[in-house]
């Protein structure tokens, strides 16, 4: 799951918001083809080599209540490439064990682990073929 190309690339801003949209949409936040458009306007009244102003312009167009913060911050954090974010993500689509010893990292939000695992599935895995027995 990546952007389609980094937040500053020439023509492909728009493209990431769409992407980014569709997240939103699936956790049940509002992001409607209305809002997107006013993201991107959002977008050309702050610097966008600026993490904090992206967030909080696109905050301010998905977020319509109190409830909607914790989620767009996830979904923020994985979609924008942040790399701690990467490691949770990868985190709670693939099995891990637990080891006592290590520090449990808070889970990923259920509805943002099945979102993404909707939008972007995994590859179907190929089989071996079988060794035939002489």
């Amino acid at each position: 799951m990546r952007p389609v190309a980094p937040p500053g690339s020439k023509g492909q801003l728009s493209a990431n918001v769409v992407h980014f949209a569709r997240i939103l949409r699936g956790v049940g936040l509002p992001a409607d083809p209305a809002r997107v458009l006013d993201a991107c306007r959002a977008l050309t009244a702050v610097q966008i080599t600026d993490r904090s102003q992206v967030y909080w312009a696109l905050h301010a167009v998905f977020t319509a209540k109190p409830a909607h913060h914790e989620l767009f911050d996830e979904a923020f954090r994985l979609f924008w490439r942040d790399p701690q974010g990467l490691d949770e993500l990868l985190a709670a689509l693939l099995p891990t064990l637990y080891a006592p010893w290590q520090e449990k990292k808070p889970d990923l939000s259920r509805r943002l682990t099945e979102t993404l695992a909707n939008l972007y599935p995994a590859p179907p895995r190929q089989q071996r073929p079988r060794e035939t027995e002489v």
